[in-house]
């Protein structure tokens, strides 16, 4: 925690530039750069934990080493495409770390992706090796078989890449080379979009510097931080928060899955200091009974994309904590809106002093303050950049004018803080992960009894949305709910599969287009025909299948 509850408040925010500068790096922060600076730390500090395992410097060093060298004999070389694939483990950490100092280039995917969205995936971003969990090893393999161009497929777990990490290999042979510089290609992170397929997102190596340049800006810690990593390594904030942890000197608690039940006596037996939450996590940490191991006798920081407003304040009182709330996207261009406690709690903050935002119509006109718009933002003085693999039609509309286009509304009061009010689109977020309704649209159109599909956004009772899908089945087909769910249980990652269902005689559909209406199923989305598939009855317990 920083020193003073206004010490993030009163004092000028530091550039980037300067942050830079102050870590030693200022031709950029890229992954390469996280490396070097934990091979400045002692080698037998402490830098890991994982269930009963704790290990040093050294030992996570020599392991991100060792499997460099191993990845290496298999092919992987300066430019490859590899996916990732893991749940909370050591070896997600090395494998992003290992795979960025080769001057490879890294794809995070969620580990339970499966059948016709990842061999998608796999296909469009043109990926060459993946190194897959034990659990989804089998499931990757045959995903990949059916491709043009089948990338190999490494079992994350299997005894000779342990043996790679067990041995280890010095990362100085790679931190010697001339290469990758922080401005080369690094990472595809994916996005889900709003109106079509998941597109990916080519991002430099500086991402490995955006957790470090956050905290900074902030102001957040006064001593190196111990990160408790809860998040999905198949999403961009678990690399973010543990390349902060590590370029700040500090280190991180890897958990083998997310628990709302667990989480406050892990993290505070473990003397943690930091975690990031999003998505459902506060509402779930919040909806758990009161615990003396709630908080400790320290304030803790908690970051948070997406903190909701209305229990800001208590998740502070209960937990014991200082939120710090940012707004970004893997492809908003590198612009950010923090809010570092000086903006009112619900507000995503200003932007940093190097960007500017505005909040338009549909023509990229200023609205008048207080009213609803799009929010746009750019560096300063400068044209924003994204870069969508294989899309440069999309990449030119994200960025028309200049300006990175969030797809988001927003509102701006006139104290120049930022409020977000709802997507523009129709994309879904759950479980922290963006989903576009017609990706499973497109893996029901595969179901032989169904004439026309529809898939859109419901409220949760956690915050974000649950899916609901409403189907209509073809002339003669007997279908019932628990049939559409089986097919998903079968064909989709479980944050992809509908909690909600409804089997109609027709869609809502647009004069002309034919487009389907989705606001006129969300009106009337909690209906006597919807069943509810993980509580396994119908919204009205009166009807029946």
């Amino acid at each position: 925690m920083s020193g003073t509850e206004t010490s993030a408040v009163s004092r000028a925010e530091p550039t980037i530039a300067e942050i830079q500068g102050r870590l030693g790096c200022p031709d950029g922060i890229g992954f390469s750069d996280v490396v070097r600076r934990m091979a400045r730390q002692p080698r037998e500090r402490l830098a890991l934990e994982y269930l009963e395992s704790q290990l040093s410097y050294g030992e996570v060093l020599s392991a991100i080493g060792g499997l460099a060298k191993y990845l290496e004999s298999k092919g992987v070389s300066r430019g490859s495409r590899v996916a990732y694939m893991f749940r909370g483990h050591p070896h997600a950490l090395y494998a992003l770390l290992a795979v960025t100092i080769s001057g490879a280039i890294l794809c995070p995917m969620n580990h339970e992706l499966k059948g016709e969205v990842l061999q998608r995936m796999l296909e469009r971003y043109a990926i060459e090796f993946v190194i897959a969990d034990e659990i989804c090893f089998d499931e990757v393999r045959a995903a990949a078989i059916t491709l043009s161009r089948p990338p190999l497929v490494l079992n994350g777990h299997s005894a000779e890449l342990k043996q790679a990490i067990k041995t280890g290999a010095d990362v100085n042979a790679y931190l010697g080379r001339p290469y990758p510089k922080p401005q080369d290609p690094g990472l595809i992170l994916s996005t889900s979009g709003t109106t079509g397929l998941a597109k990916g997102v080519l991002i430099a190596n500086t991402w490995g510097g955006a957790g470090a340049i956050c905290a900074e800006k902030w102001d957040c810690f006064d001593a190196p931080p111990k990160e408790y990593v809860a998040l999905s390594w198949g999403y961009s904030g678990a690399i973010w928060q543990s390349t902060m942890a590590f370029m700040l000197g500090g280190s991180i608690v890897i958990p083998p899955r997310f628990s709302a039940s667990r989480l406050w006596e892990d993290f505070h037996s473990r003397g943690c200091t930091h975690i990031h939450l999003m998505g459902t996590m506060p509402r779930m940490l919040m909806a758990q009974p009161e615990k003396l191991t709630d908080k400790g006798s320290r304030k803790i920081i908690i970051t948070s994309a997406g903190m909701p407003a209305d229990i800001w304040q208590d998740v502070e009182r209960r937990f014991n904590a200082r939120i710090y709330e940012c707004f970004s996207a893997v492809d908003s261009g590198g612009c950010w809106l923090a809010n570092d406690g000086s903006s009112p709690p619900g507000s995503v903050g200003k932007p940093w002093v190097e960007m500017e935002g505005r909040v338009v119509d549909d023509k990229d006109n200023d609205v008048p303050m207080g009213e609803v718009g799009e929010l746009v933002m750019r560096p300063k003085g400068g044209q924003a950049v994204v870069n969508y693999l294989g899309d440069p039609a999309a990449s030119a509309e994200k960025t028309k004018g200049g300006w990175v286009h969030f797809g988001d509304y927003f509102r701006k009061d006139e104290k120049g803080d930022y409020w977000f009010v709802d997507r523009k689109r129709d994309l879904i977020r759950r479980r922290a992960m963006g989903i576009a309704p017609n990706e499973i649209e497109q893996i029901f159109r595969r179901f032989d009894r169904l004439l026309d599909i529809a898939v859109f956004a419901v409220p949760s009772e956690l915050g974000e949305d649950e899916i609901k899908i409403v189907v209509v089945p073809k002339p003669g087909s007997k279908l019932l709910p628990t049939d559409v769910a089986a097919f998903a249980q079968e064909s989709l990652a479980r944050y992809m599969r509908p909690r909600y269902i409804e089997v109609a005689d027709e869609l809502p559909r647009t004069f002309g287009s034919a487009r389907v209406q989705r606001f006129k199923l969300r009106e009337q989305w909690a209906n006597a025909a919807t069943w509810d598939a993980e509580a396994g009855h119908f919204l009205s317990q009166d009807r029946r299948s």
